[in-house]
């Protein structure tokens, strides 16, 4: 089924009070890729399982409400984020960020020449992915929203402000600023990439340097 048939089997669900129905649709459309996001952005399947969890109830409970005025897939995205900033708030279960960035580039051995193009190899793709890591966990967020899941610049802002009836003026000016932001954390990566060897000081059009944002 096309997402736009999707969409609109819920929108009828909602706008029919069928609530049940709704929660099932999008949960078997959207469910999948909701889990995995939150298990990207906690770095850990079990808090990930929590998360998701957490998000299943705020849905079940939030659905009445829903006003309709973006995409479900939209408007559960920001459910997602809802979630996640709770379990993030909350210090006894907040998720360790601490990550073994530098050994493990430590441990990493010298590349070989081979046949394969270098950024193709699982060596250099760990490497790729954990200087995504580093970034800042709402600019981490950013880049996945938006090369991962191929959100619009419109849905993205909805879901990093976390709130989904926002004014046409404030959602154009967040959307707008985020495409800037997204230049700003790509020549980060790029920078970050040239130091650690992974790319030549140029950067520019390097297989490795467009892989930088494209990583699940």
């Amino acid at each position: 089924m096309r997402r736009e048939e999707i969409e609109e089997q819920i929108r009828q669900c909602c706008i029919v009070g069928d609530y049940r129905a709704a929660a099932t649709a999008i949960l078997q459309a959207y469910g999948p890729e909701i889990s995995s996001l939150l298990c990207a952005r906690l770095h850990s399947d079990a808090n990930g399982s929590e998360v998701f969890g957490m998000f299943c109830e705020d849905l079940w409970r939030a659905l009445p409400a829903f006003e309709l005025r973006c995409s479900s897939r939209t408007w559960v995205y920001v459910l997602a984020r809802h979630a996640e900033l709770r379990f993030r708030s909350e210090p006894q279960r907040r998720p360790d960020r601490n990550l073994p960035f530098v050994g493990e580039l430590d441990e990493v051995p010298a590349r070989r020449r081979t046949s394969t193009s270098p950024y193709r190899q699982t060596q250099v793709r760990e490497r790729l992915r954990a200087l995504r890591q580093r970034l800042h966990e709402q600019d981490e967020l950013l880049l996945l929203l938006r090369v991962d899941r191929a959100l619009s610049w419109r849905e993205i802002a909805r879901v990093l402000l976390a709130e989904a009836n926002i004014e046409d003026a404030l959602l154009e000016r967040e959307a707008a600023r985020l495409r800037q932001r997204f230049q700003v954390i790509k020549q980060k990566l790029r920078h970050w990439a040239e130091q650690e060897g992974l790319l030549p000081r140029s950067g520019a059009g390097s297989p490795v340097s467009a892989s930088l944002v494209s990583l699940e």
